[in-house]
């Protein structure tokens, strides 16, 4: 599919398996900060694609908490907050999804 520009539009990559993974993990944040991780985890993706939302190869572990954190200050100054930028941890999951065999869909 084309947008309106002649560019194909990104493809956003989906994996139910993947999210319903990461939502059994623990909040990478509460964890990089030493907090105790007071509600559920929710699969956040932190990473967008031109013209489109994030795909779930973008997505990271998040509770509640830091899940509303993150809109509510934009990706640079949570990542300044927190004192770490969790695409790196959305991108390091992935790739271990990928690589170890966890995948439904590799």
């Amino acid at each position: 599919m084309a947008s309106d520009r002649g560019h194909p539009k990104p493809r956003r990559v989906s994996d139910p398996d993947y999210l319903r993974w990461l939502r059994s993990q623990p909040c990478c944040v509460c964890q990089h900060l030493g907090e105790p991780q007071r509600t559920r985890t929710e699969a956040h993706h932190v990473t967008k694609t031109r013209g489109a939302g994030g795909g779930d190869d973008g997505a990271a572990p998040f509770c509640v908490r830091h899940h509303k954190l993150w809109h509510l200050l934009g990706r640079k100054s949570f990542a300044a907050r927190v004192g770490f930028d969790p695409t790196t941890v959305a991108a390091r999951l992935w790739r271990e999804w990928k690589t170890c065999g966890w995948s439904t869909n590799a």
